[in-house]
């Protein structure tokens, strides 16, 4: 039977060449707090819980606990995907505790998690856990407030066009987040369909976005204003690809990305990738027994960062190491290989030696900590590493800025809204100069009308003919009938 051993260890120094490591803990083999002992045997008799195939997977460590994903397939069953160690443990071999706790682990029942593939704690204290699923359960991104009692904040199942409902049609890979004091947006590579999942938290939605040409294994932002972009890492070759932060950033109007830029080829494939708050990129390489290094703010140069000569022989881990930043921007190793071990009996050359698995997980030793009550303290005393815990470490708040918008974002994405910005100021000049023209057309359009008044009460001045009554009419007329009477007479008369 193989054995199992897990090292928390405690690396010191920076350089490969003189690292030391201290023992925190330490297993011979995996096992969990339980909920009751009939609970373990019935998951030893259905097959979910074999000490020799449980396989970590991820790592992140928040405040004073360090969670470990777990594998949970057919190969390496787990009763948990999700789990979680204080680093106050006095035991040098505690066990694992299902997180938040052993309800949300049941095989089969879609509304629990099936199989944690990727974890991140934003600044909030809130812990981001995408859950691959299974045969049976679609994907879902479950999201835990650690501040809150690990109360569960939300949980977003992605519909079948943004992550195909068929097993066997996708492959959710790790996140990263994109924070941002108006919204929250996490990045989760499919291997499978070749995109990038996008999920907005603000909106509690989610949108695909096809990478073209790209089998994504690896992702990891870069936080470096002015030069945000996703790096990607390729399954099938070395390559290292970018794509610019903006473009992801645009919601579900881009719905396919050609990779802008490729950077350099690697040593080998990269199955994890991260990066700290300097722009500094660390990545695992196929079957090699070191970290590789690059800081981006430089051409392309990768680098040795930490270096791990002992073996692994498990086909499973061809990629050997995973890495986390704690708030401290500590950087905690896991490493994958074989510890060597020799029988013992009667006669010892007859028992050859064998190796067995061995896990450690490590942290480099900041040069310079973070003057703060929050901070996780470590004494250091010959071979034992004793953990102080203070204060828990709170949320670091942002305060948005009036002009966030303009001066917090990449170049391509601030021309942009420069552009915007000038063609709005355009715009209202324009409008402003047709207001004006309006104004004094209709002024002098009031003016013509109070001149063209005055004019007709001028001309209304001059004296008019009186008017003539009816009786005047009637005396007129009679007047004309008695001469039209007399006339003939007169003229008859004359000529005698």
């Amino acid at each position: 039977m193989s054995w199992f051993l897990l090292l928390l260890t405690l690396l010191l120094g920076l350089s490969a060449a003189s690292i030391n490591f201290t023992t925190v803990f330490e297993w011979t083999s995996f096992d969990f707090v339980w909920p009751s002992e009939d609970f373990k045997k019935e998951a030893e008799r259905n097959g979910n819980y074999n000490r020799d195939k449980i396989l970590p997977n991820e790592h992140v460590i928040y405040g004073e606990r360090v969670f470990i994903s777990l594998y949970n397939t057919s190969k390496h069953p787990s009763p948990f995907t999700l789990t979680w160690l204080p680093l106050t443990e006095s035991s040098k071999a505690p066990k694992l505790k299902p997180f938040p706790s052993w309800i949300y682990h049941e095989k089969g029942n879609c509304r629990t998690m099936q199989q944690i593939t990727g974890m991140v704690v934003d600044v909030c204290g809130r812990l981001w856990a995408v859950d691959n699923g299974n045969s049976i359960c679609p994907a879902k991104l479950w999201i835990f407030d650690l501040t809150e009692g690990d109360s569960v904040s939300l949980v977003h199942q992605f519909t079948n066009d943004t992550v195909n409902h068929a097993y066997k049609y996708r492959n959710l890979k790790s996140l990263v987040l994109d924070e941002k004091p108006i919204d929250t947006l996490a990045y989760i590579p499919d291997y499978t369909s070749k995109k990038i999942i996008v999920f907005s938290l603000k909106k509690n939605v989610s949108w695909a976005i096809e990478i073209k040409g790209i089998n994504i294994s690896s992702i990891a932002l870069s936080p470096i204003k002015g030069k945000q972009l996703i790096y990607l890492g390729s399954w099938k070759e070395s390559k290292l690809f970018s794509v610019p932060l903006s473009d992801l950033r645009r919601g579900r109007s881009s719905t396919s990305l050609t990779p802008s830029q490729v950077i350099s080829n690697k040593t080998a494939r990269s199955f994890r990738m991260l990066m700290d708050n300097k722009g500094k990129l660390y990545f695992d390489l196929e079957s090699l027994n070191y970290v590789g290094s690059w800081d981006t703010t430089a051409p392309f140069k990768e680098e040795i960062f930490y270096k791990d000569e002992r073996p692994t022989i498990h086909s499973f881990y061809r990629f050997k190491f995973s890495f986390a930043f704690d708030a401290c921007n500590n950087l905690w190793i896991l490493t994958r290989r074989l510890n060597e071990s020799t029988r013992c009996g009667r006669n010892p050359p007859s028992y050859p030696s064998y190796l067995t698995q061995k896990y450690e997980l490590t942290t480099v030793k900041p040069t310079r900590r973070p003057q703060t009550s929050t901070t996780v303290k470590v004494l250091i005393q010959s071979t034992a590493v004793q953990v102080i815990p203070t204060e828990k470490p709170q949320p670091k708040e942002e305060t948005p800025s009036l002009l966030w918008g303009l001066f917090d974002v990449d170049p391509i994405e601030k021309s942009h809204l420069i552009l915007a910005l000038i063609c709005f100021i355009l715009l209202n000049l324009i409008f402003f100069y047709i207001i004006l023209w309006l104004a004094l057309w209709v002024k002098g359009l009031k003016k013509t009308i109070n001149r063209t008044k005055k004019d007709n009460q001028e001309m209304s001045g001059f004296p008019s003919e009186p008017a003539t009554s009816y009786y005047e009419v009637q005396h007129e007329q009679l007047d004309e009938d008695i001469y039209d009477d007399v006339g003939p007479s007169i003229a008859t008369a004359s000529r005698f």
